[in-house]
């Protein structure tokens, strides 16, 4: 990861910054995690710079995008796209900087009812819906199901349920593009990572979110924040036990669809084109 981690790294970082090089971006880091690496490829694209995590440097103009990290925001914060990972973290915005994508209807409410402020026409959506636009490969469907899962359930027995029934076990622990070279290989995707049904989403391909346990910060909070942006923001999901079986996961397959983003994404993209990083 481009990650600050000395005061030798914050100087160098800080020139290049007054250089107009690179672009500083707030995201979750300690794991490599697709959602979080989507960062790097979409505002490396849309800039022209390259991207640096700057945790510790929150005193500069940095940028909030993909991920669940609005909470981190301050006067020197411009938000493009991140939401709330559960209602309460708002309480840890002490300042608002400059909002101008939210992920969603929660994130959206929660910042207008706290701040007392109106968003009506800020844009919305996850930014990864974007990735199409730089990013469309054609791949050869080898597999009728994908499983991805978040990194807190790689140990759930569901990986060997799917494995004996034929399906690919797609590692959220990669690149944003060899991530969804592995989902367009499939038909169908079961995921307990957002962004594993974000991108199904966004390339047209089947998917289910599944619950397989309540080790993921913030519960359905987040999920509800994306789905809220699309054909079905009431989309249900499915638990999955211990004690899986194959007819479980044949099941899953029946109710998987692809949900349609029904909002403007060329206004979305639009702010992107048009920021001056």
């Amino acid at each position: 990861m481009n990650k600050i981690i000395s005061i030798v790294d914050l100087l160098i970082a800080f020139i290049k910054f007054k250089l107009g090089k690179v672009v500083f971006v707030k995201y979750y880091s300690r794991i490599t995690n697709v959602g979080d690496v989507l960062n790097l490829d979409l505002i490396e694209h849309y800039s022209n710079k390259k991207v640096l995590n700057t945790r510790g440097c929150s005193k500069l103009p940095h940028y909030l995008v993909v991920g669940s990290v609005i909470h981190n925001m301050n006067e020197k914060t411009t938000v493009l796209g991140s939401g709330l990972i559960e209602r309460e973290y708002i309480n840890h915005i002490k300042s608002l900087g400059q909002v101008k994508v939210v992920r969603g209807e929660l994130t959206k409410k929660a910042l207008e009812e706290n701040f007392d402020i109106k968003l009506d026409d800020l844009p919305l959506g996850d930014p990864a819906v974007l990735f199409p636009k730089i990013y469309l490969p054609e791949v050869s469907k080898t597999h009728s199901l994908g499983l991805v899962l978040h990194y807190v359930d790689e140990d759930h027995p569901i990986k060997e349920v799917v494995i004996k029934l034929g399906g690919k076990i797609i590692s959220v622990r990669q690149s944003p593009k060899s991530f969804i070279d592995e989902l367009m290989e499939c038909d169908h995707i079961l995921s307990s990572s957002m962004h594993g049904l974000i991108l199904a989403d966004s390339y047209g391909i089947k998917n289910k979110r599944i619950i397989l346990s309540d080790k993921i910060t913030g519960g359905d909070y987040k999920f509800i924040d994306y789905y809220s942006t699309t054909n079905r923001p009431y989309e249900d999901f499915l638990t999955i036990s211990n004690e899986v079986k194959a007819q479980d996961i044949t099941d899953c397959i029946k109710k998987c669809t692809v949900k349609t983003f029904t909002y403007d994404i060329d206004k979305l993209e639009k702010v992107f084109l048009e920021e001056n990083f």
